[in-house]
């Protein structure tokens, strides 16, 4: 079991869009993505990676009290779905987590640009490595191909995959001086089939179509050339604007599923804004879902919990009124 600091934990959602637990009437469903959330070694280092190598945009209101053992930063991304926060604990037993790009319970972040070439430029004195395949952004769909793509770790070690894509049309409230123009995640499963089952039933998702074996060349984006794999279609989250969610499985690989708190440097999770915490809690309780001790705790006058995944991913749960984006 993990544990979760008493502390107030951070999320993109602003106090506006929050109404108290008593005041929720529905049955407990997901509302929209909210944000991929990192713990990081040094907020400073990570913010600045995102917002001047990136290009993401900081929110710059106070995610946590002057006087809290943990600092957070949100950042924006143009034309998506979800947000990155960051959060660094001042936790003294902390032990990090190193991630592999192979490891279930891994979640991938993936940036959509305009121009790919020049945002990886951007980047790549930064990152701890490229995963893929001669260190640069190469077409998976063949050399005919529009889409581009390259997988990297950042200063942290979280997986980061940077694409240029010629569908579907950039969202219009995207600013023309964004080079960053979409965003969204990608689980990293063990059993694809166990978890399609799982964020249908649990999270609400959408039928997927039935997973295709992961070609060589999609394989070498990973930077795992020898490996076997499955993915997903895209798929919708409930409240997503686009078909782009997807999980992968890899097999002929060493993996391991990944382990470690929330105040662990290296430890990811993902956050959904839910109609009603109290009733998700119970409903996903009732089907064997693994949910935290702390469920459905108010926490600076928001109601949130965390879950786990049938791979270990943390999956926050926060809790939004009427008002809610």
């Amino acid at each position: 079991a993990y544990e979760i600091p008493k502390r107030d934990w951070s999320s993109d959602v602003c106090s506006s869009d929050l109404a108290p637990a008593a005041a929720q009437t529905a049955a407990g469903h997901v509302v929209r993505p909210n944000a991929v959330i990192h713990s990081v070694a040094d907020l400073d280092r990570t913010v600045a990676f995102y917002r001047d190598a990136v290009g993401l945009t900081l929110d710059p209101s106070p995610r946590f009290p002057v006087k809290s053992p943990a600092r957070a930063a949100t950042l924006s991304i143009p034309g998506a779905d979800i947000h990155l926060t960051l959060v660094q604990f001042a936790a003294a037993d902390a032990r990090p987590v190193e991630q592999r790009l192979q490891d279930p319970g891994s979640l991938k972040l993936v940036v959509r640009f305009r121009d790919l070439d020049a945002a990886f430029a951007r980047v790549s004195g930064r990152l701890q490595r490229v995963y893929t395949d001669g260190g640069a952004p190469i077409r998976p769909e063949g050399p005919a191909a529009v889409n581009r793509s390259v997988i990297a770790r950042d200063p942290d070690g979280f997986p980061l995959e940077m694409v240029v894509q010629g569908t579907p049309q950039i969202p219009a409230d995207v600013p023309a001086s964004s080079n960053v123009v979409g965003g969204w995640a990608t689980f990293i499963v063990d059993d694809i089939t166990a978890s399609i089952a799982f964020y249908q039933s649990v999270m609400g998702f959408p039928p997927f179509s039935t997973p295709s074996v992961a070609s060589p060349m999609v394989l070498s984006l990973q930077g795992m050339p020898a490996a076997t794999g499955t993915r997903s279609a895209g798929s919708r989250p409930p409240g997503a604007a686009l078909l782009t969610w997807r999980m992968y499985d890899y097999k002929n690989i060493d993996k391991a599923r990944l382990t470690g708190r929330l105040q662990d440097p290296g430890t990811t999770a993902v956050s959904f804004v839910v109609d009603d915490v109290t009733a998700f809690v119970a409903r996903a309780r009732a089907t064997g879902v693994a949910v935290d001790a702390d469920a459905a705790a108010l926490v600076g006058g928001t109601t949130r919990a965390f879950l786990r995944s049938p791979d270990g991913l943390r999956i926050e749960l926060v809790e939004a009124g009427a008002t809610a984006r």
